[in-house]
This record gives structure tokens, C-alpha cells and sequence, in this order.
């Protein structure tokens, strides 16, 4: 923020709030009014929910089935006035004094106030009897295992997806024990990825190996999300020694998803080596330019000779912005004084402007003298 134009600070009965100059001062004071509305909340909420005093700031505090969920009602009048861009759909607390944000539904009406997002969960943490199902999934990992349980047999897949996840934070062998019958019980692909996902991302030390037919299978779908994320697992856990992989492998790396260039590329080029050249050729002929740069980077890690006789050969048509990356990668792959002078006459080649035809960068250039 400039000097010129400090900030307005206001205080509430939460703390301190400082307000952009620039501030509307209808949306100050709908902020305002919210925040006189939690007071009246948690003044009526017949001590199920209370303050506690952290920072020179009043945070309001509830149980979960044991668990205090402490919300930081100031921290998210701060952000909802700030002019840093603050996603919505998001409440600051505290879950056993670990910062989380508590977010909002993927099918909530996206242009909800953060404040009244905040309200809303505090009437329902001070609320009787609220089934665990209506517990935002960021809260899942608070519920005894029971209420996981029961979750399962929800009709809501995004409720059963919410509480598969949260047992991949979970410790103890019971957890451990549901999430792998959740792998092969699952009644629908969707849910069977979320359990693996679990396994894998979670703190159980699970051997994810026995798995890896079954994400390979989920590789094979039809375009959507079960196949985008199986092959982000796949590229996640495979090692490149799983030389039985190969052929998966080459299979999805010319599927067109980003998936592939963040998850896949590398992991793929380790495995095959030399054999990957002909598909990243592939890749920088049909792939858009925000592919470039981690393909240039995967042709890189290949055998020195071969990298730099592709490089070398698309660095006169690459585009202006790769023209720096290519220089990089090839100067780092050249040791000889030969390489060296070769490389810097390269370099010295006119730019002929942004890339228009690559069929002269052809699987014919993989010889060797």
C-alpha cells in the first residue's frame, strides 16, 4: 500500500480492521453491519459458542464432537476489504490449533459474502442435532470414525468423496483398514480414485504398489476427470525401474491435458530415456507453447548429444520468449570446446519469429555420427 493513501483503521468489537483508502464505503459498512451481526450469534447461541482473545483479536470458538474450531471473524473482514485478491468461498480458522480455511461448497452461489459465509457456519456449529452430512468436507477429518462410517452409505457422492478423503489423514489401523475397503468398494470409479488418492497423499504408510493395475485400468477411461486423475496418480508413484510401465506410459503421454505435461512428462522421459525423443518431438510440434517449457526441459535431461542436436535444431524457430530457455539448456549441455563453439554458433543464428512449420524436426535427426 502507498504512503499516500494509508490505510483507514476501524475498530470492532473482533479488532482492529484496516481498510484500503480506496475502499467503497458501502461495502465498509456491509462489512460492518456483518460483523455486529456474529456478535448478536454468538450473544445467542446459549454458550455454545464463546470468545477467546488471541492477538489483540477476538476470535469465536466452538466444539465438534471434541474438537474446538476456533474462526478468526476479523481475519476475514480483513481479507473480504483488503485489496490483495482473496479468493471467496473462504473462512480463516483454526481446527486443534491448526490454520485451515473452512471453504465454502462447490455448489454454493460463488458471490456469498466471506462475512455471511462466516455467519452461516457459526449458526450451524451452535445448531442441535446438525447431521455430520450439512459439516463442511474441510471438517470431515474432525468426526469420530463412526460418522465417517455412516458417511459412506450417503446417496451424496460428494459426501462420501469428502469423508474417503479425510481418512487419508487419519492414524490408527481402523482407519487404515475402511480406507483400503473403500478402494474396492466404492460404487463408482470417481469414488474408487478419491480412496487411492487418500492412499497415496495421506499419512498412512500404505504400500501403494498392489494398486498400480488398478490405476493403470482408470487410465484407460474415456476423457474426464477419473482418467485426469488416475494418470496424475500414475505419474505421482511410478518408479522409473517399473520398466513394465513403458508401454502405459507412451500410451498417455500423447494424451492432450495438462495432466500429462505436470505429472507424466518427466516421470515418462526417466523411464524410456533416448526412446522418449521421438514423442517429445511430437509434443513440441502439436503441444502450445505454455507445453514448451517443461518439454525443453525434459529433452534436456536425455543423452547430451541427442538433446542438443533437437534443441539446436528448434531453437532458430522457437518463439522469442523459449529463445533464453533453449540458450540455457544448450550452453549446460556442452562441455567440449567443440560443443562450446557449436553451440554459440547456434545461438548466433537469426530468430526467423514465432514457430510456423516443425516438419523439418523429424525422427531422422536421431542419428549419430
Amino acid at each position: 500500500m502507498s504512503e499516500e493513501n494509508p490505510p483507514i483503521v476501524f475498530a470492532t468489537f473482533f479488532g482492529d480492521v484496516a481498510v484500503d483508502a480506496v475502499c467503497d464505503d458501502a461495502e465498509v459498512q456491509k462489512n460492518l453491519r456483518a460483523l455486529e451481526w456474529i456478535k448478536e450469534i454468538v450473544e445467542g447461541s446459549n454458550g455454545s459458542l464463546f470468545y477467546e482473545t488471541k492477538d489483540d483479536s477476538k476470535m469465536v470458538v466452538a466444539t465438534l464432537w471434541g474438537t474446538e474450531v476456533k474462526v478468526d471473524v476479523r481475519e476475514c473482514a480483513q481479507r473480504s476489504l483488503s485489496s490483495v485478491n482473496w479468493s471467496q468461498g473462504h473462512v480463516p480458522a483454526f481446527v486443534n490449533e491448526s490454520a485451515m480455511c473452512i471453504q465454502m461448497g462447490d455448489g454454493a452461489f460463488d458471490g456469498l459474502p466471506d462475512l455471511d459465509l462466516c455467519a452461516s457456519l457459526l449458526l450451524l456449529l451452535s445448531a442441535d442435532a446438525v447431521p455430520s452430512t450439512m459439516i463442511p468436507t474441510t471438517l470431515y477429518h474432525c468426526l469420530p470414525l463412526k460418522e465417517i462410517v455412516a458417511m459412506l452409505g450417503s446417496g451424496d457422492s460428494d459426501v462420501v468423496e469428502g469423508a474417503i478423503s479425510s481418512l487419508g489423514g487419519r492414524e490408527g489401523p481402523a482407519a487404515k483398514r475402511l480406507l483400503k475397503q473403500s478402494v474396492y468398494q466404492a460404487r463408482e470409479p470417481i469414488l474408487c480414485i478419491a480412496a487411492l488418492e487418500a492412499i497415496v497423499f495421506g499419512r498412512h504408510q500404505v504400500n501403494v504398489k498392489p494398486y498400480l493395475p488398478l490405476i493403470v485400468e482408470y487410465t484407460m477411461h474415456a476423457p474426464g476427470e477419473v482418467k485426469v486423475r488416475a494418470i496424475e496418480l500414475l505419474g505421482l508413484i511410478v518408479d522409473y525401474r517399473d520398466k513394465h510401465l513403458i508401454a502405459v506410459l507412451r500410451r498417455l503421454i500423447r494424451y492432450n491435458h495438462h495432466c500429462v505435461q505436470h505429472y507424466l512428462l518427466q516421470p515418462y522421459v526417466e523411464m524410456a530415456g533416448a526412446d522418449a525423443a521421438e514423442d517429445l518431438i511430437f509434443l513440441l510440434k502439436h503441444r502450445p507453447p505454455s507445453w514448451h517449457d517443461e518439454i525443453i526441459r525434459a529433452i534436456s535431461s536425455l543423452e547430451a548429444g541427442l538433446a542438443r542436436q533437437i534443441l539446436s535444431t528448434f531453437y532458430p524457430k522457437a518463439e522469442n520468449h523459449l529463445g533464453p530457455v533453449i540458450a540455457e539448456a544448450l550452453r549446460a549441455l556442452s562441455s567440449s570446446p567443440g560443443e562450446i563453439a557449436a553451440t554459440e554458433f547456434v545461438l548466433g543464428l537469426n530468430h526467423s519469429g514465432p514457430i510456423d512449420d516443425l516438419v523439418d524436426i523429424d525422427a531422422d535427426l536421431l542419428r549419430f555420427d
